[in-house]
């Protein structure tokens, strides 16, 4: 269907379009170069359009290699697989980074994702979404690897998965399973997951609710 995933290297390609594209991206989302040293120190804190056009030609020319894999966009699992094996960048994809970029099409992750506030700036967050936030403990303030998104699938993973699964394969085989979902069903999951969030806060309260309750009686992350 003319789409790419990309495994490995997706910081470094993103940090290439904010500086070449800015247009592309809010302001605060773009760079210039910084302070730099030596035979380059001219280039100081100049953004792209700055740069003499020799520069902007050689950058725009400059051949990256890129390893190519073609036959498997009917096979997720196996996507899943080479994301979770090949991302070896400095900070590597997470779980929820991972699932993003495997299953941004399905519309089950479309409404987990938009549930979570992943989608817009905290200055767009609805009230559903900062009371979901609230619900699950994971600050508005925390927007770094989707971890409220993450948060979200674990409850569908584990209420839908077959007994002995990992979390890992029971939130991919939760997804998988409802591939072919309407619009309309996936909205439901919305109406879902606040009704057991509220119960579980009704349950355990603000002290226990959404955390992992050890041996000890401590209670730990969830």
């Amino acid at each position: 269907d003319g789409d790419w995933w990309l495994v490995d290297g997706r910081q470094r390609v993103t940090s290439l379009r904010r500086f070449i594209k800015p247009k592309d991206f809010t302001p605060k989302n773009t760079f210039h170069l910084g302070i730099l040293t030596g035979e380059n120190s001219r280039y100081t804190n100049m953004n792209f359009k700055e740069l003499e056009e020799s520069v902007q030609s050689r950058i725009l020319n400059t051949k990256i290699p890129v390893t190519y894999i073609e036959g498997l966009s009917e096979h997720r699992s196996a996507i899943y697989e080479l994301f979770r094996r090949y991302n070896t960048g400095g900070t590597n994809l997470n779980g929820a980074e991972i699932r993003n970029a495997v299953f941004h099409e399905n519309v089950y992750h479309q409404e987990l994702f938009r549930l979570a506030g992943e989608d817009v700036d905290v200055s767009e967050f609805t009230k559903t979404t900062k009371d979901v936030r609230k619900l699950i403990r994971i600050s508005i303030a925390n927007l770094t690897g989707f971890k409220a998104y993450d948060r979200i699938c674990r409850y569908f993973g584990y209420q839908y998965a077959s007994k002995g699964m990992t979390t890992a394969n029971a939130i991919f085989k939760f997804f998988e399973d409802h591939k072919d979902s309407s619009i309309e069903e996936a909205s439901k999951l919305t109406t879902e997951f606040i009704d057991s969030a509220k119960y579980c806060d009704k349950i355990f309260g603000e002290e226990y609710r959404f955390k992992r309750i050890k041996e000890d009686g401590e209670t730990g992350g969830f």
